[in-house]
């Protein structure tokens, strides 16, 4: 993937340093993109499915997460995932930094899930 954008962008007549530029870029607003598609999918789509189980079950303890929107508040964590685990594919080389930012996306995965509990 990244061979075909930069033969893309040598095409166009960029230098080795846009070639560079110019790939990232489009590959991380590839990622935001999709994690944004996906945050839509699961609040949307599977959100409203999971609430109409939730509601039909004969259960109670169901209908008080649905209630207490506690799946709202995991459909955070599907794009954060995501980036979480596309970051080392499109920045390989760049170790410290990537675990910098997974460690980031991790408290803040931590962050929405302590919120979820605490929403009883």
């Amino acid at each position: 993937m990244i061979t075909m954008l930069d033969d893309f962008f040598i095409n166009l007549g960029f230098s080795d340093f846009y070639v560079l530029l110019a790939g990232k870029t489009v590959l991380v607003a590839g990622i935001v993109l999709i994690s944004f598609l996906a945050f839509l999918i699961a609040k949307k789509i599977l959100l409203s499915a999971i609430n109409k189980i939730t509601f039909k079950t004969k259960t109670k303890w169901d209908d008080i997460f649905a209630e207490q929107g506690l799946f709202n508040r995991l459909a955070h964590i599907v794009p954060v995932l995501i980036i979480y685990h596309a970051l080392p594919l499109i920045f390989p080389t760049a170790g410290t930094v990537i675990l910098l930012l997974q460690r980031i996306l991790l408290s803040y995965m931590i962050a929405v899930v302590l919120l979820m509990l605490s929403s009883f």
